[in-house]
């Protein structure tokens, strides 16, 4: 991404921060996830699309913070996500380079899995991702003709006993579940996105 672009990104990020602030005050949370599908238990939430050839979601990957660190911006490819800098959460991109996934660490290390939330590259003629038990569009990059897709964990993920790690994998859960195209409180935004991306 160019610095103009950056910069114009971090403006929309700064707005967001103030937007999600408010929103805590009982502002708009975005767009629900789509309803689960495939009630099958045990069930892979790994990506069912095709890999997308020469595409890599890291590709010019930078992380940024605010002046006070209380919030991160990771630019990946084609698109931002802004996250709390509490330092309770990673990232970590599939082999394949077609996603990213966040996790709540304290759950990871715990066995739990502690997955937040997927991120992952589709085709724009690729709607293979309708298929998935639980999603939201989150935003088409025109750049890399990609659709991403948030790709949300439909079994427990985190040990409820514990009462701090209850807590912080709820918050965080609540936080990516706002991810959606078009919403005002998305964490997730496509520095030019196209709300009716053209297919071949």
């Amino acid at each position: 991404m160019g610095k103009q672009k950056k910069y114009l990104i971090l403006m929309l990020a700064m707005l967001m921060s103030v937007s999600m602030l408010l929103a805590g005050c009982g502002g708009n949370a975005g767009p629900d996830p789509q309803e689960e599908v495939n009630t099958e238990e045990n069930q892979d939430d790994s990506r069912t699309a095709e890999s997308v050839s020469g595409y890599n979601i890291m590709e010019g990957f930078e992380e940024l913070a605010n002046d006070d660190g209380s919030i991160k911006y990771l630019y990946f490819n084609d698109f931002m996500m802004v996250m709390p800098g509490s330092g309770k959460w990673s990232c970590e991109p599939a082999e394949d380079g077609q996603s990213v996934t966040f996790y709540l660490d304290s759950a990871k290390d715990g066995g739990y899995g502690g997955r937040l939330v997927t991120i992952a590259a589709f085709d724009i003629n690729d709607d293979s991702y309708k298929n998935l038990p639980s999603y939201s569009v989150a935003g088409t990059g025109s750049s890399t003709n990609m659709r991403f897709v948030a790709e949300f964990p439909t079994d427990v993920q985190w040990n409820g006993e514990d009462p701090e790690q209850d807590a912080d994998y709820r918050d965080l859960s609540d936080y990516v579940h706002k991810i959606g195209e078009g919403a005002v409180n998305s964490p997730l935004t496509t520095g030019d996105s196209s709300p009716e991306p053209q297919a071949d």
